[in-house]
């Protein structure tokens, strides 16, 4: 049978993270990799559930007047039990944009459907060229 895009997407985040994409992401808080003549990937772990269920911001960033930019800057939501990987979100200098909403419980109570595949297509495209650019792990905080 044929993986699905979460499932691709999971794929290749763990050859970006040379198949330590759960150890890495569950001791540490912020990883980098960097590749020549490429801009670095940032990533930070957003949160972790129950080890199962981890969230985490990917983002390129620029300087501009002083400020940090990013762009792109996704949240990935990684499943470990289903093997998946589904992009929450989207920002750039430009726009926000988000699959979900969510009520003030944290539960999700709508979702944008053609956003989501929006979504994980570019995640597709992004991860796709983050592995043929050669992005290789620089930098491990906790």
């Amino acid at each position: 049978m044929e993986k699905t895009i979460y499932e691709r997407n999971f794929v290749r985040l763990e050859t970006i993270f040379e198949g330590k994409l759960k150890e890495l992401i569950s001791n540490y808080n912020y990883l980098k990799f960097e590749t020549l003549g490429f801009m670095a990937l940032s990533v930070d772990v957003v949160f972790r559930r129950q080890g199962i269920i981890y969230n985490i911001a990917m983002a390129h960033n620029y300087e501009q007047n002083g400020d940090i930019v990013p762009d792109p800057d996704m949240e990935i939501e990684i499943n470990f039990e289903f093997k998946t990987a589904e992009a929450l979100s989207y920002q750039d200098t430009y726009k926000y944009d988000c699959v979900y909403e969510f009520d003030d419980k944290g539960n999700k109570i709508k979702e944008y459907p053609k956003l989501k595949t929006s979504l994980n297509d570019f995640f597709e495209l992004w991860t796709k060229n983050l592995i043929t650019q050669g992005h290789k792990l620089t930098t491990k905080e906790r």
